[in-house]
């Protein structure tokens, strides 16, 4: 990296200060392809040389960028992170979109039989007019979401 020496004028005091010895960062985000990260994570598990080997042998900055690509791999998510969300049109599949409709149900139902039991509660412990209006409320809840 390029060291800077210079000074800079601060926004708020407008004063100067030394930038020597502060390294020059590039303000360009590097991207590789998904084949490239592939490849990258083929050399990774052939098990011959490490992550920062392959870092360094391939131009990425670090090892870590190179495991991260191979836990994704690994875990059966996109090479790319970014974006690589529902969001961004990626297909979950069916199997498991079902899944986790009902995991969303099964957890949706714990947390209203929670609200009812709390409402029971309320209206047997505070009772009256006060025990009724809050159990009301506790249902509401439950309506709401």
């Amino acid at each position: 990296m390029a060291l800077k020496n210079s000074k800079k004028k601060t926004r708020s005091t407008g004063t100067d200060i030394p930038l020597h010895n502060i390294p020059e960062r590039s303000r360009t985000h590097k991207s590789y392809t998904d084949d490239f990260k592939r490849n990258a994570v083929k050399m990774l598990k052939a098990g011959d040389k490490s992550a920062e080997q392959i870092a360094a042998e391939l131009g990425v900055p670090s090892g870590s960028m190179v495991s991260k690509w191979a836990r994704r791999v690994e875990a059966g998510l996109p090479i790319t992170a970014r974006g690589a969300g529902p969001a961004a049109g990626v297909n979950i599949g069916s199997e498991i979109a079902g899944q986790l409709k009902q995991a969303l149900a099964k957890a949706t139902k714990a947390r209203d039989d929670r609200l009812e039991a709390a409402a029971m509660i309320v209206e047997h412990d505070v009772g009256g007019h006060d025990g009724g209006q809050l159990a009301k409320s506790i249902r509401k809840q439950k309506r709401e979401t």
